[in-house]
């Protein structure tokens, strides 16, 4: 008989199963091991592949948004130049409304005598004295009445009444440019509405986008955090399979050397070694012949 089988032969049915068993938990041990690691690469490749997702939608949110919030950020220019120019139309609207107030005397009496004093050096004015003048004084001289009542009345006259057309022409020009300012006015304002609506198209889009890259980086720090646990899990999955195969060929090997009645048992070592003088001790086991 062979050594193995010599060795085989001394050991007892129920020790021999112990150790058979022993080395089928460590065997199993190491594929539970295998098996726990290769579920957590299963579950951490899910994740990464969920990350991954979650990036590329965030990228096309973004993408779908980016005209809105480009057309936004492009309305502000033309927002803030409508508003420059409304509040420039108002201003001119405020003093051209004063200039008409002051002639019809409703800023007070003191202020339509100023704004009448300076008709007076109105070049509308002044020329129409002129040839109001000339016109009536050539009318005395051909009529033989140049020093007579009418040509004198004419003259006492002419200065109201070329003050009141003056007035009258002036206040028809302020309310004509008023009423192109009023005009100017609207087409600010519309301005500054369509202006308005864009930003807030863009604001909202950005708004959008900015909610859409929390959600996603949310998203992606609970994936990674599975990662992790995965990664981890599978770790100690790992080393809790080989520890319990370990454990349970410890623990068969040890009810071997328990059932063997000594911590020195004897098993039958080929002749040949025996002649060779071949024995002692081998790993705390004692070698040599019943």
């Amino acid at each position: 008989m062979s050594f193995l089988g010599k060795a085989i032969s001394s050991i007892g049915g129920s020790a021999l199963g112990g150790i058979v068993g022993g080395v089928g938990s460590l065997v199993g041990g190491i594929v539970g091991a295998h098996g726990a690691q290769s579920a957590a690469n299963t579950q951490a490749g899910a994740s990464q592949a969920g990350i991954a997702e979650q990036q590329r939608e965030f990228d096309q949110i973004r993408q779908l948004l980016k005209p809105y919030v480009d057309a936004g950020t492009g309305a502000l220019g033309g927002y803030a130049n409508a508003q420059n120019g409304y509040a420039s139309a108002l201003n001119q609207y405020g003093g051209t409304l004063g200039q008409l107030n002051n002639l019809t005397g409703a800023n007070g009496v003191e202020s339509q005598q100023t704004a009448i004093n300076g008709l007076k050096s109105n070049p509308l004015y002044t020329t129409s004295m002129n040839l109001g003048q000339q016109a009536i004084l050539a009318n005395g001289s051909a009529t033989g009445g140049l020093r007579g009542g009418n040509t004198n009345y004419s003259l006492g006259y002419l200065p109201g009444q070329v003050l009141s057309n003056v007035m009258q022409s002036q206040i028809g020009n302020l309310g004509t440019s008023l009423s192109g300012i009023s005009g100017l006015l609207s087409g600010y304002g519309n301005q500054i509405s369509q202006f308005g609506n864009l930003i807030n198209v863009g604001e909202n889009a950005a708004a959008g986008t900015g909610q859409a890259g929390m959600q996603t980086g949310n998203n992606i720090t609970n994936l990674t955090g599975q990662i992790g646990a995965a990664q981890a899990g599978g770790t100690l999955g790992s080393t809790n399979a080989i520890q319990g195969g370990i454990n349970g060929l410890a623990g068969a090997l040890g009810s071997f050397l328990n059932n063997s009645g000594s911590n020195n048992y004897q098993f039958a070592l080929p002749a040949y070694l025996n002649a060779a003088g071949v024995g002692g001790r081998l790993y705390g086991v004692g070698a040599g012949m019943f």
